[in-house]
């Protein structure tokens, strides 16, 4: 193998294993945590989770405080790509707010206010009638579309092989005359 076809198939590697990176890294969101002894972790979670577990305890995910950064570390260093953001500390279980970069405190009238919120939503949501999806007038009509639609191949199938009967016979009996 030739130095310019070594350098093709390295780039090519390369290449794929940027654009894997960065599809794997859609819809995901780097979470950074800063612990009581100052030491960080991060964690890649899916944006569609409500909440993260670090160190045994949960946060919760408030989407709109996501912030956004190009990540130039790793593969992404040749490639960088823009992900979605949250940074915690341990005092919070909320992120920290990117408008004010003020941290959220979590008093106990706070946290009282918070579970008196959570109890009244949970409560309206066992309480409301479960509503029914409607269904749109094709997935309605679907069953009798589909019995129309087999009766009508069969009928179409049925006319057909009669004329192709007709068709053989008449062509038999002319094989017949010309053979006698």
């Amino acid at each position: 193998m030739d130095l310019q076809t070594f350098m093709f198939v390295i780039m090519l590697i390369l290449f794929v294993a940027a654009v894997y990176s960065v599809q794997s890294k859609r819809g995901q969101i780097l979470i950074h945590y800063t612990g009581i002894d100052k030491t960080e972790e991060e964690k890649w979670i899916s944006i569609k989770s409500g909440y993260v577990i670090f160190r045994g305890r949960k946060f919760d995910i408030v989407t709109r405080r996501i912030t956004s950064f190009w990540l130039n570390r790793g593969i992404h260093y040749l490639f960088p790509t823009k992900v979605n953001y949250l940074k915690y500390s341990w005092y919070s279980r909320f992120p920290h707010d990117p408008d004010n970069y003020t941290n959220v405190w979590e008093t106990p009238e706070v946290r009282n206010a918070i579970n008196k919120a959570e109890l009244v939503k949970s409560y309206f949501q066992t309480s409301t009638p479960a509503t029914a999806k409607k269904q749109s007038v094709i997935m309605q009509y679907l069953p009798l579309i589909s019995i129309v639609l087999v009766i009508l191949v069969g009928f179409y199938l049925y006319s057909n092989m009669q004329v192709m009967q007709e068709q053989l016979s008449t062509l038999d009996n002319m094989i017949r005359s010309i053979a006698k």
